[in-house]
């Protein structure tokens, strides 16, 4: 709740593309499904961005979007 009170206090993103990041793969999904509603799209990845992701989380699919898993902690 902490992150959504921080989010919007921003100004709106510019574009129609988003990434999304989450800690489980259920809220990422529900995440997905409300911006495609809303006729945004998930931002492709850099492939800069990929190898800066690989080297924080080795061995684990970065598509968009981004579900954390185990990786996630406090």
């Amino acid at each position: 709740l902490r992150m959504a009170a921080i989010l919007a206090t921003q100004p709106a993103s510019r574009g129609h593309r988003l990434t999304i990041v989450s800690n489980a793969r259920g809220p990422a999904v529900l995440a997905t499904d409300a911006l495609l509603a809303e006729g945004g799209e998930l931002a492709v990845l850099a492939p800069a961005t990929n190898v800066a992701l690989d080297a924080l989380l080795p061995g684990r699919n970065h598509q968009n979007p981004i579900a954390l898993m185990d990786d996630a902690n406090a």
